[in-house]
């Protein structure tokens, strides 16, 4: 409920003078939710490939280790996506104390009026 008020206040005030920044403010948001969405399905595969276990002797290791290097690459790159997606996410708060976006609801904006 409040990330939905404070898009609809940005909807709200992205007519205003201060429209041209709160748009490229909810592009950019747009943005870092996708790749979110993505990262999410991405550590859902890991999480599932986790579930297989590991093998217990040194035969199957030998015979799974290109597919369990490729896993730990799997899970530094979606390591990194994540620190880069809460990175993104921190700079768009910011940008929202700066464009002065508020949690408005409908029924905020209608008792004002």
């Amino acid at each position: 409920p409040l990330i939905q008020a404070w898009l609809f206040d940005a909807k709200r005030l992205r007519e205003g003078e201060r429209g041209e920044s709160i748009k490229q403010w909810l592009k950019s948001l747009k943005s870092v939710l996708y790749r979110l969405e993505d990262l999410l399905e991405e550590v859902a595969l890991v999480d599932r490939q986790n579930e297989r276990g590991v093998p217990n002797n040194f035969t199957k290791i030998v015979c799974c280790l290109p597919s369990t290097l490729s896993f730990l690459e799997m899970n530094r790159r979606v390591a990194q996506e994540a620190n880069d997606v809460m990175r993104e996410l921190e700079f768009l708060k910011e940008d929202m104390h700066i464009l002065q976006l508020r949690a408005v609801t409908a029924d905020t904006v209608h008792l004002t009026n």
